[in-house]
């Protein structure tokens, strides 16, 4: 182990790499939340399809949100950046002065985030230990992987990045050793080229890129591997593509190909390829399989439930119609998928009278996962202690509900001892004490900020045509682990209680608005399962 036991560094290194690659890990410590850049970005995107001032206005002040909480803008810089948003929305359209001071604002913020990434960690104690340390471990480790795929790298990419520099690479000895690599890796110049040979190909007398002739495909295979020998081929597909690591050159190349394909279907022509299932990749002369199956995004564990025996019931209009949308999205193109996943939350929670504000759609589905994360931030620590703990506490979880466990959780921190693990146990722990009404707030808000999100880009692809709008795959893949959720409980309570989507939305609306007014605690979020 190269990181100091029980210290920060450690912490947030095992988060990261937990919330990257445990299968079994809950969906709220995935990562889901967008950063600083990605709001900003999203904004001028926004601008640039001409959206609504109503999401203009939406996306600035989540982007002032992000800039506020950002652990990594110094100070001397933040105010400045928030003042540079206070921008009239209506007065933000293509070619104004507004839009050029917020296209300079994001170019300030790109040509200097890393720097200040590397600045943060170079004043950053990571052997202090978990419990003493001043910094939120939890939101230290959302924002590093935040970071690092606003950069571009994938999340493959990070994930093995802190596993490697976890359990195998005794040279580093920190987290700042650690980020000061990461920084420099994303600073190498990107790209990788793929060549894909054609097994087949038929009716093909004309061919342009990236679909190139035999001569031409050997020709340029040769310049780029002159050691390795042409594997055989009618021609074949050569796709350049803009990414600095390869995992996300891999998905990239895919998606492409796949865009390939589906185009010659759609054409309806004679024309016919088939093409090799494994691809050659430059720079490194590796090969990698580049097959067209779709990657699983959708996640709903509730339909296996009971060992499975209620997989093909036949449930509520709206969650079949809802099931059957999530599901298809899983299987088409990021565009399409966008549109049917946004569908996906019209067909739960819309009514008549939203047509026109259909933002708030966002809202009610933010609603129930707000008191879902809370019930998972309590579920963690009342499993722990319950198993692992000897006191009158752990002796009235094991027979108490959920809700019930929170709210003796609730009743007896920050003062009990409870048994949880020096680095991941000790996070959970924190993020439950500092529960409060204003996180509770700060967590809707960020939730509510995925799902317009979605909504926005919904919009700028069936409204303004765009063919890709800035973080449309992202987007997607954050959606899609909030929506698996969402689905998990909705089929929950329809199976146990019999409610419709909107009947726990509406629940949910109440136990927050409990909160806001001081009503009651957070804890009392976890009843919304109740019957």
């Amino acid at each position: 182990m190269v990181y100091q036991e029980g210290s920060i560094g450690l912490a947030v290194a095992e988060r990261i790499a937990d919330m990257l690659t445990n299968a079994e890990v809950q969906w709220a410590d995935r990562l889901w939340r967008p950063n600083a850049i990605d709001s900003i970005k999203h904004l001028l995107d926004l601008v640039q399809s001409e959206a609504r001032d109503g999401a203009k206005s939406r996306a600035t002040e989540e982007a002032r949100q992000s800039i506020s909480t950002d652990l990594f803008i110094p100070g001397v810089h933040r105010g400045g950046i928030l003042k540079s948003l206070e921008i009239s929305t209506e007065k933000l359209q293509p070619g104004s002065v507004p839009n050029a001071k917020l296209k300079s604002l994001c170019d300030e913020l790109e040509d200097n985030y890393s720097s200040w990434v590397e600045l943060y960690f170079d004043n950053f104690d990571d052997s202090v230990d978990v419990k003493s340390s001043e910094v939120d471990g939890n939101i230290l480790s959302w924002q590093i992987a935040a970071f690092l795929r606003s950069f571009g790298m994938s999340i493959e990419w990070i994930a093995n990045f802190f596993n490697y520099n976890l359990h195998h690479n005794e040279d580093f000895v920190s987290l700042s050793g650690t980020m000061k690599t990461a920084h420099e890796i994303i600073l190498k110049k990107p790209g990788w080229i793929f060549f894909i040979p054609a097994e087949k190909r038929s009716s093909f007398n004309v061919t342009s890129p990236p679909l190139f002739q035999s001569r031409e495909f050997e020709a340029t295979f040769a310049e780029r591997f002159p050691e390795l020998p042409i594997p055989p081929n009618k021609g074949g597909l050569i796709i350049e593509v803009n990414t600095i690591d390869k995992y996300a050159g891999i998905s990239e190349a895919r998606l492409i190909t796949q865009r390939a394909v589906d185009r010659l279907r759609a054409s309806k022509s004679k024309r016919r390829i088939t093409l090799e299932k494994q691809a050659w990749v430059w720079p490194g002369g590796w090969t990698t399989e580049l097959t067209l199956d779709s990657k699983q995004n959708v996640k709903v564990r509730q339909l296996d439930a009971d060992g499975g025996r209620h997989m093909f019931d036949r449930l509520s209009e709206e969650i079949e119609a809802a099931l059957d949308l999530l599901t298809a999205a899983d299987r088409t193109s990021s565009r399409a998928a966008t549109i049917a996943s946004w569908a996906v939350l019209e067909t739960l929670f819309a009514d008549d009278s939203d047509f026109g504000d259909l933002a708030i759609v966002a809202e009610r589905a933010a609603n129930i996962l707000t008191c879902l994360y809370v019930k998972v931030t309590f579920g963690h620590i009342s499993r722990g202690h319950s198993r692992s703990g000897n006191d009158e506490l752990a002796d009235d979880l094991r027979s108490a509900t959920d809700s019930e466990a929170a709210l003796l959780l609730e009743a007896a921190l920050p003062d009990h001892p409870v048994s949880v693990s020096p680095t991941l146990g000790e996070l959970a722990r924190q993020r439950v004490v500092g529960l409060n009404d204003r996180q509770v707030k700060s967590l809707h808000s960020q939730l509510r900020g995925v799902f317009r999100r979605l909504y926005d880009l919904r919009n700028q692809i069936t409204h303004a045509g765009r063919m890709e709008p800035y973080g449309l795959n992202r987007t997607y893949e954050e959606a899609t682990v909030l929506l698996s959720a969402l689905m998990d409980e909705l089929l929950k309570q329809y199976r146990s209680y019999g409610r419709s989507a909107r009947e726990v939305a509406g629940r949910a609306d109440w136990l927050i608005s409990r909160v806001s007014d001081k009503r009651a605690t957070p804890a009392s979020l976890t009843q919304l399962s109740d019957k």
